[in-house]
């Protein structure tokens, strides 16, 4: 399928600190931009997920983890990417597993001392027994002791390549509630166990309990725990698994939770220059990552249990993300944009508030999370909204649709925006815009589908409906 629709993806939308560093990354790769941005943003989600929840303006709380999903063949250096924006969250891993060996033998010791004690307390109370005198006292000392019984280590591991969705659930209840599913080769996660349980993925995006029911050992339960997904496919692997299971996974709304990019290639055109790459922002996102997992283990040997913070928005930030909210309800209507992709729909609204929670955590913000945050998040989001729709798009009618739409955006760039203009009435364009569009039908779903870029939005002055454009796409 041929795609008319803008592919950039809106760098200037993330904030500063993310921003700076995927762009630094793309110059040094050449990597496709939304590739790098995806990379980065799975990376932030899993870093901070362990700490951070979002609470919506309906009241509603959840983590702020996300489900990334990029669609790009072999050679994209989705691998180089992965490994850049992972690389604070890998060395994290190996700093607490060399940790966790130092504690693993301290706790054998402490161990090993309990036990002998808990040996001479029963041997007390078998003698008082025999005695026949009281042993109440000594009952209380056992008690006491139990009650000091030293505790296993936590092993930290966050990231998991390529696991059965049993081995991800007992890790996040035996050892670290807070886990990522990372892999370049998203084709053979897709395919193996570790997200054929959808329902355990769905029930870990919204943070609620997972209980695991095992024949061969104890069962148990998974509660407060969270989980990132960040997975490049090739094509022909989505597709294959779509084919197979495609109806399953969409019903339940498994696919839907995702953020779905499908970059153009850069293949023959990344020309190298002769020097060596910089690096000064990338280094400064790593290093905020990396404070972010330390605060998440900050109390952990004093045992403390570290509340999640809950992020809220201010009063302008609400109505920004309810004004989102209903641009997506308007969209599932017959014949809308998203009519074709309700169950998508049905998540976007808290992906949006998700990502300006980790927006706002990354960025190092305080306070209440600001119309601005928000309306980056949006912009970001209705990107990848255009990714799932027109991926899983299985009508032709989107490519008209497509094309009428890069049609309207060109003439309002030149005919409206070129001639000091940033509104203009819905029936000017009807009446005076290119052909194709005066039909009120295809005018219609053009506009609709550049509101959902966020490159423009109706507003009404009395009875006169006018369309206003974005400054930031039409400057």
């Amino acid at each position: 399928m041929t795609y008319y629709v803008p592919d950039e993806f809106p760098v200037d939308a993330l904030p500063d600190i993310l921003k700076h560093a995927v762009m630094e990354v793309e110059t040094n790769t050449q990597a496709p931009m939304a590739l790098i941005a995806s990379s980065a943003l799975g990376a932030i989600s899993l870093a901070c997920q362990h700490r951070v929840n979002v609470r919506r303006p309906t009241g509603m709380e959840s983590p702020c983890s996300l489900f990334m999903l990029t669609i790009a063949e072999s050679g994209e250096r989705k691998t180089t990417a992965d490994q850049l924006f992972t690389k604070p969250i890998r060395t994290f891993e190996a700093i607490q597993a060399e940790k966790f060996q130092r504690d693993l033998l301290q706790y054998q010791v402490e161990k090993l001392a309990w036990e002998i004690a808990q040996k001479a307390i029963l041997r007390s109370i078998d003698k008082a027994t025999t005695k026949g005198e009281p042993s109440d006292p000594i009952s209380q000392c056992l008690a006491d002791h139990m009650a000091k019984q030293p505790q296993p280590p936590r092993l930290i591991k966050l990231i998991y390549n390529d696991a059965t969705p049993e081995a991800v659930a007992l890790g996040l209840h035996k050892h670290w509630p807070s886990a990522g599913i990372v892999s370049d080769e998203g084709g053979s996660v897709l395919g193996n166990a570790a997200t054929k349980n959808f329902s355990m993925a769905n029930t870990l995006w919204s943070g609620g309990a997972l209980t695991i029911d095992r024949r061969s050992s104890e069962s148990f339960v998974v509660t407060n725990a969270r989980l990132t997904i960040s997975l490049m496919v090739q094509k022909k692997a989505m597709k294959k698994f779509c084919n197979k299971r495609d109806d399953e996974a969409r019903s339940i709304g498994f696919l839907a939770r995702f953020l779905v990019a499908e970059p153009q290639s850069t293949q023959g055109k990344r020309y190298i220059r002769n020097q060596l790459p910089s690096w000064q922002h990338l280094p400064v996102l790593q290093a905020r990552l990396t404070d972010i997992l330390n605060q998440s283990v900050a109390n952990l040997d004093s045992g403390q249990i570290v509340d999640n913070v809950v992020l809220e928005f201010s009063p302008e930030a609400k109505q920004r993300w309810v004004d989102a909210y209903n641009t997506i309800e308007s969209f599932v209507a017959p014949g809308g944009y998203l009519s074709d992709f309700k169950d998508y729909a049905a998540k976007a609204a808290e992906n949006l508030a998700r990502m300006a929670a980790l927006f706002h955590w990354v960025q190092g913000s305080e306070g209440l999370i600001s119309f601005d945050t928000v309306d980056r998040a949006a912009r970001v989001c209705s990107w990848y909204t255009l990714g799932f729709t027109r991926f899983f798009n299985a009508t032709p009618e989107l490519s008209e649709t497509q094309a009428d739409t890069t049609l309207l955006a060109s003439w309002l760039r030149t005919e409206i925006r070129g001639k000091g203009y940033f509104t203009v009435k819905k029936n000017f364009i009807r009446q005076r815009g290119p052909n194709p569009l005066r039909n009120k039908e295809r005018l219609e779903k053009a506009l609709q589908l550049l509101m959902s870029y966020d490159w423009i939005r109706y507003i009404r002055y009395g009875k006169t409906l006018f369309v206003e454009l974005n400054s930031i796409h039409f400057s």
